[in-house]
C-alpha cells in the first residue's frame, strides 16, 4: 500500500491571494515542510490561480456553502469552505495541518503531524459561548473553552463519511448565532473531541502584547516567539502599522523562490524552552492582571466596607438622638402624672404622701 503524505491547506478567495503567497513562503522557507501544499481557492477567477500551479501548489476550488445575503458574520463567508477538510476527498492524505492565512510560520511543524486524532489552536480567554450570541442551548455546555479554526491538526483516519452533512446541517440549524464564522460550528461539531495544540503553535501578538482593551497581557512584540504567529486581531501583518510588516513583506518577497522539487531543512527547531518561556510570560503577567484585579476588588469592597461603616454610625446617632427624646419624654411625662396623682394623694392620705417625699 503506498504510503500517504502529509498536507499542508490554507484558504483563500480573491482579496487574499497575496497573503496566501507569503504563507506557503513562509512554510517553505522556515518550517521545511515535506508534505504537499494546497490552496481551497473560494471564487478566485482561474487565471490567478496559475501562479500556485506552477509552484506544485495543488489548488482546489470550493462551490459556496451559503449565500452572501443570509451570512450575517464581519469574516467573510469563504471560511465556511472549512467545512470541505471533512471529506473523504482529503482521506487520501494521512494527516492535515490547516493554517489561515493571516500567519507567519517562523519554524518547524513537525510535532503537529505526530498528534493523533484533532487538535487545534487554544483560545486564551475564550470559551464555547463568545462563538454565539442568543444561541438556545440545552445540548452543549457553552462554558467549555473554545478551540481556534485558524490553526488545526487533523488525522484523516477521524473523518467519516457522512462528516460534512452533519456540519452542513450544525451550520443550518445554528449558523445564524455565530460571531466568529465557521469556529463556532467546528467547535460543535468536534466538541469534547480535540485537543489543545501548545501555544507556539498559535501565538497572537496583538492579544499577548495588550494591542486589544479585553487582554490582560502586555508582553512586548520582541519576546513573543514560536512557530506559528497568528494576527487573530488588527492590525493584520500586511498593514504597513504593524511591528510584523517587514517580516510578512520579506516572506511574501521571497515566494518566488518556492521549488518543491527542492525542499530545505527547518533553520530552527522548536525546543520545549520556548513553550515554558510563553507559559512563563503568560503566568507572570496574568499574575500582574490577577494582582491588580485583586487590588482593585480590595479597594472597592474597603470603599463598600467604610460607607456601610458610615451608615451604621449615622444610623447609631439618629438612634442615640431618638433614644434621648424618648426618655425626656417618658421622665417629663411622669414627672407631670406624678404631680397630679401627688395632689391626689396629699389630700386624702397626707402621712403616705409625707413618707413618700421623704424617701
Amino acid at each position: 500500500m503506498k504510503k500517504r503524505r502529509n498536507l499542508l491547506v490554507t484558504l483563500a478567495d480573491n482579496n487574499y491571494l497575496e497573503q496566501a503567497k507569503q504563507l506557503f513562503s513562509s512554510v517553505y522557507h522556515n518550517s521545511g515542510w515535506k508534505g504537499d501544499y494546497m490552496l481551497l481557492a473560494y471564487e478566485v477567477p482561474e487565471e490567478k490561480l496559475s501562479w500556485f500551479r506552477e509552484k506544485g501548489i495543488i489548488v482546489k476550488k470550493c462551490p459556496p456553502l451559503d449565500s452572501k445575503k443570509r451570512w450575517k458574520t464581519h469574516f467573510p463567508i469563504s471560511v465556511l469552505s472549512k467545512f470541505y477538510l471533512f471529506t473523504p476527498y482529503f482521506k487520501k492524505w494521512r494527516k492535515i495541518i490547516y493554517l489561515d492565512v493571516d500567519i507567519i510560520v517562523r519554524s518547524s511543524l513537525d510535532n503537529l503531524i505526530k498528534i493523533k486524532g484533532f487538535a487545534a489552536g487554544d483560545n486564551i480567554n475564550f470559551k464555547m459561548k463568545n462563538e454565539f450570541i442568543n444561541m438556545p442551548n440545552g445540548k452543549y455546555n457553552l462554558e467549555k473553552k473554545s478551540f481556534c479554526s485558524g490553526v488545526m491538526s487533523i488525522d484523516t483516519d477521524i473523518i467519516l463519511e457522512k462528516d460534512f452533512f452533519k456540519l452542513i446541517i450544525l451550520y443550518d440549524k445554528y449558523g445564524k448565532y455565530c460571531t466568529c464564522g465557521e469556529q463556532g460550528i467546528l467547535n460543535l461539531f468536534l466538541y469534547d473531541k480535540w485537543k489543545k495544540l501548545p501555544l507556539i503553535y498559535n501565538i497572537a501578538p496583538n492579544y499577548l502584547g495588550g494591542i486589544i482593551p479585553r487582554s490582560p497581557f502586555k508582553i512586548k512584540f520582541d519576546k513573543l516567539d514560536g512557530a506559528i504567529i497568528h494576527f487573530l486581531h488588527f492590525p493584520k501583518p500586511w498593514d504597513k502599522k504593524s511591528y510584523y510588516y517587514q517580516e510578512w513583506e520579506a516572506s511574501l518577497k521571497l515566494s518566488y523562490r518556492i521549488k518543491l522539487e527542492t525542499r530545505k531543512e527547518s533553520p530552527r527547531k522548536v525546543r520545549i524552552y520556548h513553550h515554558l518561556n510563553h507559559h512563563y510570560h503568560l503566568n507572570k503577567d496574568k499574575s500582574k492582571f490577577y494582582l491588580r484585579k485583586s487590588c482593585s476588588n480590595f479597594l472597592k469592597c474597603s470603599e463598600i466596607v467604610i460607607n456601610e461603616i458610615k451608615k451604621f454610625f449615622n444610623w447609631m446617632v439618629k438612634f442615640f438622638n431618638w433614644m434621648v427624646k424618648f426618655f425626656n419624654w417618658i421622665f417629663f411625662s411622669i414627672d407631670k402624672q406624678i404631680g397630679l396623682i401627688g395632689l391626689s394623694l396629699k389630700k386624702r392620705n397626707p402621712k403616705l404622701y409625707n413618707f413618700l417625699r421623704r424617701n
